[in-house]
């Protein structure tokens, strides 16, 4: 495809080797050619949104909502790239404020995608409502857990340490860890 993400295509170093986005899916147990019902938080230029239509958006019923403020980034834009991917009539864009997004909301997630405010309280806010959202099955990713963004690591730290009984980490084995993923823990 002939996406326009200019200078801003940071997903694209995340899709090589065992870096990649396919390779976190693989270990985090989401299943290719599965219904997945995806909400990615922070879309940016909507790299992301396209590999995710690109790549595991196939079966009928699979949609991704994307919800982003677009103050730093230009929604037409985003929205253009979106509707060049594979699956782009299944993905539903928002302008809207994340934090009012994650307050109305009732839905359930299989995947939920964390790129957006990278600011420690945030980050921990959508930490939580990833927790409360995500399906039994499903699996939370959040971008940017590097040292490049502390407060992004703060966040995930204090969360997972927090609500150790409630998750599951996914051991990632990655040789580049700017991605984080966790699990509901499953009672047995």
């Amino acid at each position: 495809m002939n996406y326009n993400f200019g200078d801003h295509n940071y997903f694209a170093s995340n899709l090589s080797g065992t870096n990649s986005f396919q390779h976190v899916l693989d270990v985090a147990g989401i299943q290719q050619g599965s219904a997945l019902n995806i909400l990615e938080l922070g879309t940016g230029m909507g790299s992301s949104a396209c590999w995710m239509s690109d790549n595991i958006m196939d079966h009928p019923d699979s949609t991704l909502t994307c919800v982003d403020h677009f103050l730093a980034f230009n929604l037409d834009l985003a929205q253009s790239n979106i509707d060049l991917s594979k699956n782009g009539n299944k993905v539903t864009v928002l302008r809207q404020l994340i934090e009012q997004f994650i307050f109305d909301t009732t839905e359930t997630y299989d995947l939920i995608y964390i790129d957006a405010n990278h600011r420690t309280w945030p980050v921990l806010t959508y930490c939580f409502f990833a927790l409360k959202h995500l399906t039994d099955q499903g699996v939370v990713i959040i971008d940017d857990y590097s040292s490049e963004f502390p407060e992004v690591q703060e966040a995930v730290e204090w969360f997972t340490k927090e609500m150790s009984e409630s998750i599951d980490i996914c051991d990632l084995d990655l040789d580049d860890p700017n991605i984080f993923a966790f699990k509901r823990r499953q009672i047995s």
